[in-house]
Order: structure tokens, then C-alpha cells, then sequence
């Protein structure tokens, strides 16, 4: 995120180039997906199963889970090892994403604070 120096030190027509090329750059990171990975293992509890073992427990697993939002509702989907680089992927865009939306918000404050509403 930009510091509020660096935003007050720039020329409007800066401001204004830079939010521009930060809007172009947004499209790099398509496809995307809000949520996070969780790596669990499962104890199914049946008798004399490994995950039971008295001693030695050796619970099932890991499993990958995309625990995803941004929908109606919030859920965890259960991703298969080819799917997983797929999901990372999709979460390092989302933070990208995220992350450059936060700049372009911080320049859109800069622009209101001077008064430029029309440049908005």
C-alpha cells in the first residue's frame, strides 16, 4: 500500500497515471477465488483401524480443503491433488488482486481528499 508521503507527493496527473496502469494491471490476475487452504487429517473411528490403533495412532490424510466465501454461502471443498495447484493459483490471485484494489482505493482518497471529484 502506498504511504501517505508518497500519495501527497504526487502530481494529480501521477495520481491519475498511476491509477490507470494499476486497473490494467487488475487483469492479470484472472481468474481468482476468496478463500484459504486447510491441510486436515480424519480419524473415521472404526474399530481396528489404523486411526484407532491404541499406541500408534495414524490418522487418515492430509486432505487438501479450499475453505472458499463470497458466495451465498460460505463452504469447504475437498480438492484432489491435480486440483490443488489450481486452487493455490486461484488464492495468489485473489491476493494480488486484493492487494492492488487497496492501491487504487488509496489513490481514489488521495483524489477526494483534493477535491478532484471529477477525476473520480
Amino acid at each position: 500500500m502506498f504511504s501517505k508521503s508518497y500519495l501527497a507527493g504526487r502530481s494529480l496527473s501521477q495520481l491519475k497515471s498511476q491509477r490507470e496502469s494499476l486497473m490494467k494491471e487488475l487483469q492479470r490476475y484472472h481468474p481468482f477465488a476468496m478463500g484459504t487452504l486447510q491441510f486436515r487429517h480424519h480419524v473415521c473411528q472404526k474399530a481396528g483401524c489404523k486411526c484407532m490403533h491404541p499406541t500408534n495412532p495414524q490418522p487418515h490424510g492430509p486432505y487438501h480443503y479450499l475453505a472458499f466465501r463470497g458466495t451465498e454461502t460460505p463452504g469447504m471443498l475437498v480438492l484432489s491433488k491435480e486440483q490443488l495447484p489450481a486452487a493455490k493459483k486461484l488464492l495468489k490471485n485473489y491476493d494480488h488482486f486484493w492487494e492492488t484494489m487497496k492501491k487504487i482505493s488509496s489513490i481514489n482518497v488521495e483524489l477526494l481528499k483534493r477535491k478532484e471529484v471529477a477525476t473520480l
